[in-house]
């Protein structure tokens, strides 16, 4: 009796030592705070890590979208023979033109560029009489008038080229636009009496200001995708080609 007592005794010992025993309350609540936090960090850092893609996609149509619109503009205003304000406003285009032509820096009604010695204009027309890849049939006698303005109600700059009586369509140059400012310096060239040219006012030269940003007029994002409102600002001048020979 008391070997097999002794015996029942180390058995029952034997299977309390192998029992398991399972994650109690506080440790439960514990390693699912640690999970949880785990797993918000790295939702976090992904989420982060998306929204700074999409940013820099956004920033890159904005640059593609300015950088192409500067450089055409400026190349015009460089290759140019002759330039004026231009507005949609019949108005206004009168005022500015009147203004230019006294040699004074146009720009009614709007207020900008004061670094520059005056207010801007949105819009300026230019005249290349001389053919180039871009215009390969302009001559004197067929000039090609270039215009190009800014359409605030739909946030974009727009430009037509018209050789001869023919109104082109005109085309979007520019998206995003927030505000165009060209400043335009006049100078008066005197007569020539060589080539018989009278005097005249011409472009001296010409300040470009683009503001580009990823919101509509409304405040709106145009491109929802990132987490930024990107706002880009560019400017650029250029001197026309022509030469002023009563300077």
């Amino acid at each position: 009796m008391t070997h097999r007592t002794q015996t029942s005794q180390r058995s029952r010992g034997g299977c309390g030592r192998s029992r398991q025993r399972g994650l109690s309350v506080v440790e439960l609540t514990i390693f699912m705070t640690i999970s949880s936090m785990l797993l918000i960090a790295v939702g976090t850092a992904f989420r982060a890590s998306f929204n700074s893609y999409k940013d820099s996609q956004e920033r890159g149509q904005l640059l593609n979208s300015s950088r192409s619109f500067m450089y055409q503009i400026i190349s015009d205003i460089r290759n140019s023979d002759a330039a004026g304000p231009y507005d949609t406003v019949a108005g206004t285009k009168a005022t500015e033109n009147g203004q230019y032509v006294s040699l004074q820096v146009p720009g009614n009604p709007t207020a900008g560029l004061s670094g520059a010695g005056g207010s801007g204009i949105t819009g300026i027309q230019l005249i290349k009489s001389h053919a180039d890849s871009l215009d390969p049939t302009a001559s004197v006698a067929n000039p090609v008038t270039i215009t190009y303005w800014f359409d605030a109600a739909n946030q974009r700059v727009l430009c037509t080229r018209q050789t001869g009586a023919t109104t082109p369509t005109p085309r979007t140059v520019c998206s995003f636009m927030q505000s165009l400012q060209i400043y335009m310096q006049p100078v008066y060239v005197p007569a020539n009496p060589r080539t018989g040219a009278g005097a005249s006012v011409a472009l001296s030269r010409a300040v470009v200001t683009a503001v580009l940003a990823n919101k509509d007029v409304n405040g709106n994002r145009l491109i929802s995708d990132g987490s930024q409102y990107l706002t880009l600002t560019f400017c650029d001048s250029a001197t026309p080609r022509k030469s002023l020979s009563g300077l």
